[in-house]
């Protein structure tokens, strides 16, 4: 199975790593609220979680959403909504709500500020991930090759030109100014504020 997403911790001391098989590893200080029984995760592209970092959002590539631990479903992507299946979520820390962003770089807030997309522009790569500032004032997103597009967010780096253990398939904010992007091979990297904790390699 190889890791999809990624999501951080409370007190930015851990994160949990999610597989493609809906198998989600913590690392550092997270805890487990729940995962996929065997055959429920089929079609599952990303993680997020709540605002207290005490329940968790998994959703499937048609826009669906999964809730474990304090999760609230504040709605879902309906046919029409964003171009390209969706690849990932983040949570807006202040209303709680949260953005679903496809591979096209459309992304869908519910609950949550709109503060644009990458809608009707031209990519060499898909879209892998979304996340978002600690205060739900901008948005990140990723490409497959690692580069990263700010939406009123502050530009800390990417991954284009980086030596890669694989694709690149998500991004988390630290939850100060910083984030992490993953690669399919399980090399996280920090940039901006955020601390290494160690790459989620061994469980895959």
């Amino acid at each position: 199975a190889l890791p999809i997403s990624i999501a951080a911790a409370a007190n930015l001391k851990g994160y949990w790593v999610e597989t493609s098989e809906g198998v989600i590893y913590k690392f550092g200080n997270a805890k487990k609220y729940g995962t996929f029984l065997p055959g429920q995760q089929e079609g599952v592209t990303g993680m997020a979680t709540t605002p207290d970092k005490k329940g968790y959002y998994l959703v499937y590539q048609e826009g669906n959403i999964a809730g474990f631990g304090d999760s609230k479903n504040y709605g879902e992507v309906q046919e029409g909504m964003v171009n390209g299946g969706v690849v990932g979520m983040s949570v807006d820390q202040k209303t709680g709500g949260y953005w679903l962003a496809s591979a096209n770089g459309d992304v869908a807030a519910f609950n949550a500020p709109d503060d644009g997309s990458l809608e009707g522009k031209k990519l060499s790569k898909p879209i892998v991930g979304i996340e978002a500032a600690p205060d739900g004032s901008g948005y990140r997103l990723v490409s497959s090759t690692g580069r990263v597009f700010c939406f009123k967010e502050k530009y800390e780096g990417d991954l284009v030109g980086h030596r890669l253990a694989g694709p690149v398939v998500d991004i988390v904010a630290d939850g100060v100014n910083g984030y992490w992007i993953e690669d399919a091979g399980g090399q996280v990297v920090p940039f901006g504020g955020a601390r290494g904790y160690g790459n989620g390699k061994a469980p895959y």
